[in-house]
């Protein structure tokens, strides 16, 4: 993926990691993100940096349904908000691995699909 932007590489105890965002994929790879339909986001508490970085994909080219583990539950009513701002409703909290998930789905999820079958 040399054409997507990197950010610095990170360290996490032994693990060294490249980092990217979701909207620097998008510009790299604009078909296939925008064919996109759905998406898991499990980044261990990091959701709303996830979610800044993916500002122009969500407004651009919107999954038509997310599930996040929301690691911070503290603030899920806030991951609630910024999901609302780009079209998305809560479907609620699911069990998954034995985590609290969320799942987010498009406001018209049937349209939403309509458009993932014209880009592909």
């Amino acid at each position: 993926m040399s054409e997507v932007a990197r950010l610095p590489r990170r360290s996490e105890g032994n693990e060294s990691v490249n980092l990217t965002t979701l909207d620097a994929i998008l510009g790299a790879f604009p078909a296939t993100m925008r064919a996109l339909v759905g998406a898991k986001i499990d980044v261990e508490g990091h959701e709303f940096p996830v979610l800044k970085g993916a500002r122009r994909l969500l407004r651009e080219a919107p999954p038509c349904w997310l599930q996040l583990e929301n690691s911070a539950l503290n603030h899920v009513e806030l991951m609630h908000k910024i999901l609302r701002e780009f079209g998305y409703e809560s479907s609620g909290k699911i069990l998954s691995a034995g985590k609290d998930d969320y799942m987010y789905v498009q406001h018209d999820p049937e349209a939403c699909m309509k458009q993932r079958v014209a880009a592909a």
